[in-house]
């Protein structure tokens, strides 16, 4: 899966609408959408194009988005999902683990909520926006 489809798919499991890559040909083209209602980047702009958060690299973006978690079942199957990653005991949380990646816990993420996907696509695909 992509790092450009993981951020889309990651932006939308958290509420954002309207995901697109945005491009005023002056530098590189940037994940734009409509943050969900309630969050602090709609209180603090709200705005419909706002940057959506940069979920592969962020630690606190990313730690936003495992709050998305729904129940404990998910959970679970988040924390094992995070233990392959590192091919790691679940029952015997690893330095690994305890200090993983912005990456490896959204691909963790998408694998427990069920949105990861093998496909080569690309967020090419996905709609662009020019300036």
């Amino acid at each position: 899966m992509s790092r450009e489809l993981q951020r889309i798919q990651i932006a939308q499991a958290c509420g954002w609408k309207n995901v697109h890559w945005y491009s005023d040909n002056s530098g590189p083209d940037i994940l734009c959408g409509t943050p969900p209602k309630g969050s602090w980047q709609a209180k603090q702009k709200p705005y419909p194009n706002e940057h959506v958060l940069d979920y592969l690299n962020d630690l606190n973006a990313i730690h936003e988005a495992e709050e998305v978690i729904p129940d404990d079942a998910t959970r679970g199957k988040y924390i094992r999902a995070l233990a392959k990653v590192f091919g790691c005991e679940v029952a015997t949380p690893t330095f690994l683990m305890i200090h993983a990646k912005a990456a490896d816990r959204a691909e963790a993420l998408l694998k427990a909520l069920n949105l990861w996907t093998s496909s080569p696509l690309r967020a090419s695909a996905s709609p662009r926006l020019k300036k």
